[in-house]
């Protein structure tokens, strides 16, 4: 090191420890807020990324190739928009987390029953809970806890996916009108079966 090196650390050094050398009063509040700055950015990043005992938490499945690529047809099925009707798109990023956890839970002999107070219903409540706590999307629909009947459907919708999407052609709308000759001739028919 050099002398100037060397200089530099001894005067921040003395700062600290001699309570007799003052710094101007804009140096002590610049350094006040880094301080809190990095305090809170701390406190935040373990809070959201770690679990309880500081080791991150990672959950892996092993299922067959076959299983997974049935899924991931099946997902990406569910993903393409609906055409003529706009409705919200589903949260297939959760499910497939929930399908990841449901298959862990099975490889830990946890049945797979859909209830609300089921064992695995409420594993997966507690696992989406803290994640959804951990979150850091401001939005409240983003942090909001999911309640057992919300699981109840995305565990309905785990056990389902061992079967293919059904590829039906889309139904053309009726019109009101045919709807209404519809109804009229199931009445006509009704009322001609009555008389006879």
């Amino acid at each position: 090191m050099t002398a100037t090196t060397d200089q530099k650390l001894s005067i921040v050094e003395t700062w600290r420890s001699d309570p007799d050398v003052r710094l101007p009063a804009d140096v002590q509040t610049a350094i006040a807020r880094g301080e809190a700055a990095f305090k809170n950015q701390s406190r935040h990043a373990d809070t959201r990324v770690r679990d309880d005992d500081g080791i991150p938490e990672i959950i892996t499945s092993v299922v067959d190739q076959s299983v997974q690529d049935r899924r991931d047809a099946n997902l990406d099925a569910r993903e393409q928009p609906t055409k003529g009707r706009r409705r919200q798109p589903p949260m297939i990023g959760r499910l497939r987390a929930v399908m990841i956890v449901v298959d862990r839970f099975l490889a830990e002999r946890v049945r797979l029953r859909v209830g609300p107070n089921s064992r695995m219903n409420k594993s997966v409540r507690k696992w989406l809970n803290i994640r959804a706590s951990r979150s850091l999307d401001p939005r409240t629909s983003r942090r909001k806890q999911i309640s057992g009947t919300a699981v109840r459907e995305l565990l309905k919708q785990v056990r389902a996916e061992g079967e293919a999407v059904a590829r039906k052609p889309a139904q053309r709308r009726r019109t009101t009108q045919e709807e209404a000759r519809e109804r009229l001739k199931e009445l006509l028919s009704r009322r001609a079966a009555s008389t006879d």
